[in-house]
């Protein structure tokens, strides 16, 4: 949520609803294709991905079949070393967990809710702990009027 909500706040704190709505298909889809797909289909997460990353890269080459490859360990785009796409602008020479936690401290207090009250289901067949709420009644840092008024009725309409 939080990396969306970046995504789009160009301008401000955005009205969360089709982030909210992003976030319900992608997870929607995840199951749906799991359910239609069966065995075909492997889930990474992005923890097990940067905490253990040569495991879990073990793992997904078992599970593709394929040759094991140095250059598999190393992320690339086209063959060069990829820098990482950050919303720090920090550079990366290989897969990092540095910013692992950093959502924590980015995430507001109506986020937080609105994914321990509509996301519950992934917290838990995922492992996720729930986060502890907060009051989300104070507006989010640049969150403007029209924003805050669009938010809070979300909030209502999932009550």
């Amino acid at each position: 949520m939080v990396s969306i909500r970046k995504y789009r706040s160009k301008n401000g704190y955005p009205i969360l609803k089709p982030i909210v709505n992003s976030l319900y298909n992608s997870y929607y889809y995840l199951e749906k294709n799991k359910s239609i797909i069966n065995n075909d289909y492997l889930v990474v997460k992005y923890e097990d991905l940067v905490q253990n990353p040569n495991p879990t890269i073990d793992g997904i080459i078992e599970f593709l079949g394929i040759k094991k490859e140095k250059i598999l360990y190393h992320p690339t785009v086209k063959g060069n070393l990829w820098v990482g796409n950050s919303t720090s602008n920090e550079k990366f020479n290989r897969i990092s967990s540095k910013r692992l936690d950093k959502w924590k401290e980015e995430i507001t207090p109506l986020e937080v809710y609105i994914i321990n009250k509509l996301f519950t289901y992934v917290l838990y067949k995922y492992n996720y702990s729930f986060l502890e709420n907060r009051n989300y009644f104070f507006p989010a840092k640049n969150e403007g009027l029209k924003s805050y008024i669009g938010n809070r009725l979300l909030y209502y309409a999932y009550l």
